[in-house]
């Protein structure tokens, strides 16, 4: 029973969760990345580029040796190492978006269409001649195809895991478990018949998903489960400028961030973002006109969406438990128990 229970809790439970968790925590904090790139000032030509960290709006200009990119900004290039910087792909399409960008390394990118448009963000320095993005100051690199004011809401929509449990250790290990207890199962049920049963079962526990009555349970779950990242999306989206200003609503409807100048204000059902530069007055192009619906409470929505998310995960479980039940009753009929 020891290694009946050792192998389903790692192959089936600890490691794809630990794996889930893994990649929560790399979007979260990818996000906030982002978020805290939007705080930096936007580049223009003359203004000094050493010094601190700017934001970048270009295109790819080349891409030499598939591991160096050149990113043409108003007339400057940047020069990227891909083997040090990943490249975020945003999706151009609405249905693609939740949980759709993909994370290029290095070895993935063999082309990039010249004169696609590239969100940069971090601190650059002169090396050898050339305008180099410097890895260390945690930039963010993202290819669109999104108009530019959907940007931002295109972002926090895209940057997520749709479900974390479905990670890239989840389905190998689940395989070795599934050998693993078939194999155990097959050796013990002659001599410990409860054991080889339980284990027998277990084995088969990961697609029964696939059949009736859990594959009813399986399709509410993932219907559920979408709905849920849906509202956590739409909370986030509504939460932004707060977020990425570390500012709390309660505090004013117009502040003040470094060079910038920050103003909420009504529009009909809506919240409208205003961001302009303190001396120029001019616009942000990516925050400028950002657009938060209006609810009621907005503490609501994040509810909403983890409670969503726990049916999701009950409806899943009770599926597998039911159907656990019927294998276990099928598989004793058929060993004559």
């Amino acid at each position: 029973m020891t290694i009946l229970t050792a192998v389903f809790l790692l192959c089936y439970i600890l490691i794809p969760g630990g794996g889930g968790v893994f990649q929560w925590y790399r979007w979260f904090r990818w996000r906030r990345r982002f978020y805290g790139s939007l705080l930096f000032p936007l580049w223009s030509p003359g203004k000094p580029l050493t010094g601190r960290k700017w934001r970048f709006l270009g295109t790819v200009d080349s891409l030499v040796r598939d591991h160096y990119l050149w990113v043409r900004c108003n007339g400057l290039l940047v020069w990227v190492d891909l083997s040090r910087v990943l490249l975020h792909l945003l999706p151009g399409s609405e249905e693609a978006r939740l949980g759709g960008m993909e994370v290029l390394h290095a070895e993935d990118v063999h082309h990039l269409p010249s004169g696609a448009s590239v969100y940069l963000a971090g601190r650059v320095r002169e090396e050898n001649g050339k305008i180099v993005l410097d890895p260390q100051s945690e930039p963010v690199l993202v290819l669109y195809s999104v108009p530019l004011h959907h940007l931002v809401h295109s972002v926090i929509a895209s940057a997520r895991s749709v479900n974390e449990f479905w990670n890239p250790l989840t389905v190998p290990f689940m395989g070795v478990g599934m050998l693993l207890l078939l194999l155990f199962g097959s050796v013990s049920i002659q001599t410990h018949y409860l054991e080889g049963l339980l284990s027998l079962t277990a084995a088969f526990l990961p697609v029964s998903v696939f059949f009736p009555p859990a594959v009813f349970g399986y399709y509410l779950h993932r219907k559920l489960w979408r709905m849920g990242k849906k509202a956590l999306v739409t909370y986030e989206q509504a939460t932004l400028p707060w977020k990425a200003c570390r500012r709390r609503p309660e505090e004013g409807t117009s502040w003040e961030v470094g060079d910038r100048r920050y103003r909420v204000r009504e529009e009909g059902d809506s919240f409208v973002l205003e961001v302009r530069e303190v001396e120029t007055g001019a616009a942000d192009p990516l925050l400028h006109g950002y657009t938060i619906h209006r609810y009621a409470r907005l503490s609501r929505m994040w509810w909403k969406g983890w409670g969503i998310l726990l049916l999701a995960a009950l409806s899943l479980v009770l599926s597998v438990v039911v159907e656990g039940i019927l294998i276990l009753m099928g598989v004793d009929y058929l060993m004559g128990g």
